[in-house]
């Protein structure tokens, strides 16, 4: 039922004009049910898949990181020994992390 129906009904029906506020109720209630039904997500068609996150159900997962070697990460090392920060940016750089730092 539009909200303007609403209104009208109700306004008819201070008005002391119950048969008008019927006729109003009755046209609005006939235009609903000529409506499709509006159906939203439920909350089974989300899967939770950590840290707070959801990924609607059916959707294809991103690709899981895999771990990197000790022989790998030795590498890594190499390319900043004494820097902690940029070592772990290098390491999210290996996994696809990308994006602006702080």
């Amino acid at each position: 039922m539009s909200l303007e129906a609403m209104k009208q009904a109700l306004e008819a029906l201070e008005e002391n004009r119950p048969w008008q506020a019927s006729t109003l109720l009755r046209h609005a209630v006939e235009q609903a049910e000529r409506q499709e039904p509006v159906v939203g997500p439920s909350a089974s068609d989300w899967v939770h898949v950590g840290d707070g996150f959801y990924r609607k159900r059916g959707d294809t997962a991103p690709p899981q990181s895999q771990p990197l070697t000790n022989e790998t990460l030795w590498e890594m090392w190499v390319e900043s020994p004494s820097d902690v920060l940029q070592f772990a940016r290098i390491i999210e750089r290996a996994h696809g992390i990308t994006g602006e730092t702080q």
